[in-house]
């Protein structure tokens, strides 16, 4: 799966394949990135596991992958609602997940 996904890749994670971002350590990342999309901890983390459980065993790409979904669930919520934080509900986030998944993984 790592393989597939990682050639398929969003263009955000493109884009961001220089970011200062991706090697920060692991605290301040995640700092970074509930601050960035406005999320909690519990967010990230299940987002990391999914894309780890999918075959993103590198750091870095996986770090690009959680921006990516991260940056695809602001503008998926933001098109709906106009709410800049990212609120998911209840099983909203496993379906933005394999919304993602479905959309970058062919």
């Amino acid at each position: 799966m790592q393989s597939t996904i990682s050639n398929q890749a969003p263009n955000v994670a493109k884009n961001l394949s220089g970011c200062m971002y991706l090697n920060l350590p692991d605290f301040h990342f995640i700092r970074w990135c509930c601050q960035s999309f406005n999320i909690n901890k519990g967010i990230f983390h299940t987002v990391e596991q999914s894309l780890y459980d999918k075959g993103l065993h590198s750091i870095i790409v996986r770090r690009l992958f959680v921006i990516a979904f991260l940056d695809f669930a602001s503008n998926q919520i933001e098109n709906r609602n106009n709410k800049t934080r990212i609120k998911f509900g209840k099983g909203g986030l496993s379906k933005a997940l394999d919304e993602f998944f479905i959309k970058y993984d062919h």
